[in-house]
């Protein structure tokens, strides 16, 4: 059953607590997510995923979905309390405290397109798995968020005004900026 699971699961992480399907009786497992809403994109896959695994277990296996907030449970523990069998089933966006060597994939400026990220994922699979695999996690699959993302709070006038050294909100100061930019680039 594992094999068929792992084959559907993305960006999960499931305990290795022993926790089996009985043909008698339906096992419920309890997920955790460190999304706090379901409008959420990794929410609403993992909605998708548990649907999957329902029916492809032909009911045998029901998971309840609790979102980040609705058990004590730090989002930053979610590896931890799945290894320990509180949940049997993690969607951990905060796993490098558990598991550092995941890190390395996160380094500003280490990788900067996707086929770069493929390659470099690929390499490190085994020693994150092995990281994981001491927390009695087996990781069952992956998902990538933006390499960069920028925040302000101030009104962007634009792409030019994210390489200036601070965020300014007038489009007359933006438009000077510019020129400054344009002339200074060379």
């Amino acid at each position: 059953m594992k094999t068929k699971l792992s084959a559907i699961f993305m960006a999960l992480t499931l305990s290795l607590a022993g926790h089996t399907s009985s043909h008698a009786q339906a096992t419920t497992w309890n997920a955790y997510t460190f999304g706090p809403s379901e409008a959420l994109a990794n929410v609403q896959g993992l909605k998708r995923i548990i649907t999957a695994i329902e029916q492809d277990t032909n009911g045998e296996v029901k998971i309840k979905l609790n979102l980040a907030g609705s058990l004590p449970i730090q989002s930053s523990d979610i590896t931890q309390a799945t290894g320990e069998g509180t949940v049997q089933f993690g969607d951990d966006g905060f796993f490098l405290g558990a598991v550092p060597i995941a890190g390395v994939l996160r380094l500003p400026m280490l990788i900067s397109s996707r086929a770069e990220f493929d390659k470099a994922e690929e390499i490190m699979r085994p020693y994150i798995d092995r990281a994981f695999a001491k927390q009695d996690v087996v990781v069952l699959g992956r998902f990538v968020f933006p390499f960069q993302v920028a925040f302000t709070t101030k009104k962007l006038c634009c792409r030019l005004t994210l390489l200036l050294p601070t965020v300014r909100s007038s489009r007359l100061q933006c438009n000077r900026d510019q020129e400054s930019a344009k002339q200074s680039a060379v």
